[in-house]
């Protein structure tokens, strides 16, 4: 990647029935080693829903993608409950199916009740991305290494023909962020548009003009429905 890297980082959010744990932003623990050494994003202080977000980093971020979402959720919990011994299981939701099975008399057309047989199942609240192993992104965030070249960033954004580049790894000044991606795409959607603008011979000073009349003889709206 020209000196670029890509990283790896999985989240694996717990969906609890009430939050049981400290009001604060972050649950961090230490370990005798950096491999489970992690940490929990507490989002019910940001959302108010009782959910707690564990960060997977290093190494332990490509291993647990060989997990399956249970094994990764049963050793997650069991990291909370080193911190936290009194921490419960995520929710469960049940869901209750009824058979009922009936017999039908041709004579006087009523239906007889054989019996009722009833089911409950039960789905875990959790989500565990698997970032390193996904096709489309093969990692989680991109990170600079010794010897990177000065223009990577514009390198990664430029242009091909009428293919426009954006992502966090294409940003200057937040590369690694989400505000990076964002502010990454706004460039490119500028870029295309004024590379529209040419081809079109219009000027991009009247397109301004030609907005701000536009946006003052029609309202902006929203619909509701």
């Amino acid at each position: 990647m020209l000196s670029g890297y890509t990283g790896n980082e999985n989240k694996i959010a717990l969906h609890f029935s009430t939050a049981f744990w400290p009001n604060v932003e972050v649950l961090g623990m230490v370990a005798p080693t950096s491999y489970v050494c992690g940490y929990f994003l507490n989002l019910h202080k940001a959302t108010g829903h009782p959910v707690l977000m564990y960060m997977a980093a290093g190494r332990f971020a490509h291993d647990i993608e060989n997990l399956s979402d249970e094994e990764a959720v049963n050793f997650v919990m069991l990291q909370l409950k080193k911190m936290l011994p009194y921490a419960i299981e995520p929710i469960r939701f049940y869901h209750l199916y009824s058979f009922v099975f009936v017999l039908y008399s041709n004579g006087d057309f009523s239906f007889r009740l054989i019996f009722l047989t009833v089911i409950f199942l039960f789905q875990v609240q959790y989500l565990v991305s698997r970032w390193g192993t996904d096709p489309d992104s093969l990692g989680s965030y991109s990170c600079d290494l010794v010897g990177k070249l000065a223009d990577l960033y514009e390198r990664f954004r430029t242009p091909v023909d009428n293919l426009y580049f954006a992502g966090e790894a294409a940003s200057v000044d937040h590369s690694g962020s989400v505000l990076g991606a964002y502010t990454s795409g706004i460039l490119a959607a500028e870029d295309c548009r004024r590379h529209i603008l040419l081809q079109h011979g219009i000027s991009d000073r009247f397109q301004i003009v030609l907005r701000e009349a536009m946006s003052e003889m029609i309202p902006f709206q929203i619909s509701r429905m």
